[in-house]
């Protein structure tokens, strides 16, 4: 598992690092999760769990829209997220080859 804490940095290895999957808040310095997630599905399928405090459904909208395939409101239930991951894990290594594009 590797961790980014500057989405930019995150741009900037996607290319190296071929996730699974990506977490991602809204709110993060330099780029928001919404504009990072467009940005990855620019050129990546791999599923993407938008985990937040924004709680507004025209955030959950703008998320699910831009390519987030779940939206995961703070506090959370940390099984809860486990079991979405293992959810989404399931469904894109059934339904994607392996270089994951």
């Amino acid at each position: 598992m590797l961790e980014f804490y500057c989405p930019n940095d995150v741009l900037a290895h996607m290319g190296e690092i071929q996730p699974d999957l990506a977490i991602l808040d809204i709110m993060m310095p330099e780029i928001n999760g919404f504009t990072l997630c467009q940005k990855i599905r620019e050129k990546y399928n791999f599923p993407i769990i938008m985990l937040t405090a924004k709680e507004e459904e025209t955030d959950k909208l703008t998320g699910l829209t831009l390519g987030a395939d779940d939206y995961i409101t703070k506090p959370f239930r940390p099984l809860e997220l486990v079991t979405k991951v293992k959810a989404q894990l399931r469904r894109y290594k059934h339904c994607v080859p392996d270089d994951g594009k």
